[in-house]
């Protein structure tokens, strides 16, 4: 119970920082779902870290290993799918004024580790399959991402 403070804080400081560098560059939708994304991988990563069997005994580097792939396990099975879902439901809305994910948000969480959810998003609901804009984009996005995972696993394991 005494970790609770430094665990919220730690996720108000991420939501922060990944909101303040996303807005210079994009607007503040966009930074506004990155870092929603990000968060909530991040708890979600703490939450069941320990389901997954990932356990440091101590060790940092093994415990931020541990954080970083119970990380990205959420952000692809759980939080892009469903942000791929949720902007489905809204392109369905005939209200015009309805704010829907912006693509470079999309982007933003593929490449920061969400390569397998975007792809597993788009196939479950259907959604920005087939159009070439996104699509050329995504191509890059996934690229970057799985050159970012080999950097990680590099780092991590060496």
């Amino acid at each position: 119970m005494e970790t609770l403070p430094l665990f919220i804080g730690v996720c108000l400081v991420l939501y922060l920082v990944v909101r303040i560098f996303f807005s210079v560059f994009f607007t503040k939708l966009t930074a506004h779902w990155v870092s929603l994304g990000v968060a909530a991988s991040y708890v979600l990563g703490l939450m069941f870290g320990p389901l997954f069997g990932l356990h440091h005994e101590g060790n940092i580097a093994r415990a931020l290993g541990n954080l970083a792939l119970s990380y990205v396990i959420a952000l692809n099975l759980i939080v892009l799918p469903v942000l791929y879902g949720w902007d489905k439901r809204l392109s369905r809305s005939t209200d015009e004024s309805t704010l829907r994910i912006p693509e470079n948000a999309l982007h933003a969480l593929t490449f920061l580790g969400g390569a397998l959810g975007s792809k597993i998003g788009q196939s479950l609901f259907k959604h920005k399959r087939a159009k070439a804009t996104y699509q050329s984009k995504h191509r890059w996005m996934l690229l970057a991402a799985v050159t970012l995972y080999c950097l990680l696993a590099y780092v991590l394991f060496t």
